[in-house]
């Protein structure tokens, strides 16, 4: 199982479950978290982010641009790296977020993936 969450939650993810592995789907990460790495390619753009912060694009055009960049990905190895892993932003989990985004088409495209629940 792949899951996901929210960097402010780590240290509850890590007490519940010492064997996951955590890592970035940001652009960036908050300093002084240790995570396991990243995956850059999971990220939105640098360019998709702006647009959408600074109110040039809807939340419907970023995710038609977001999924785009996802279309791309080979799939089949995403899911053979990321097994027992939490991919990590900074979007709490009612937010408006890629993560949630990226789960959705990982659910249409028959991999397993959810939410860490707490």
């Amino acid at each position: 199982m792949i899951y996901t969450g929210y960097y402010a939650k780590v240290n509850q993810y890590k007490s519940i479950n010492k064997t996951l592995k955590l890592f970035a789907i940001s652009c960036t990460s908050p300093y002084g978290i240790k995570l396991n790495g990243s995956v850059p390619i999971l990220a939105p753009s640098p360019d998709l982010l702006s647009d959408y912060k600074s109110g040039l694009i809807s939340q419907l055009e970023y995710k038609e641009r977001y999924l785009n960049q996802l279309k791309r990905i080979d799939l089949k190895s995403i899911e053979d790296k990321l097994q027992n892993c939490i991919l990590l932003c900074y979007e709490c989990s009612s937010d408006f977020c890629h993560r949630h985004i990226l789960s959705e088409y990982l659910r249409n495209n028959q991999i397993k993936i959810k939410e860490f629940e707490c």
